[in-house]
């Protein structure tokens, strides 16, 4: 959904109805010289932005992904060992 757009000068003369456009219809960007400045949003969706959003390990672990078993996840967290590899030279 774009945002509703208002001059400065206009949202400030309208605010209440800014507001309530903020609230029915999603948020309203207002504008200084042409450039967006600030968004105006409801408090509902201002309180879902400030969620905390789960990680990727709270995800897995909640998720009905199957789990794997310990030959499993000795192939994917395992590295093989490379002694004769030399380590990377960086030119400053």
């Amino acid at each position: 959904m774009t945002p509703r757009r208002w001059q400065l000068q206009e949202a400030k003369n309208k605010l209440s109805e800014v507001v309530r456009r903020a609230c029915d219809e999603g948020p309203q960007e207002i504008t200084v010289h042409g450039k967006p400045a600030v968004v105006v949003v409801s408090a509902a969706e201002w309180a879902e932005v400030g969620k905390k959003k789960k990680t990727v390990y709270e995800w897995m672990y909640e998720s009905d992904l199957p789990v794997l078993n310990e030959e499993e996840h000795a192939y994917f967290t395992e590295r093989p060992d490379y002694p004769d590899r030399p380590p990377p030279a960086f030119d400053v």
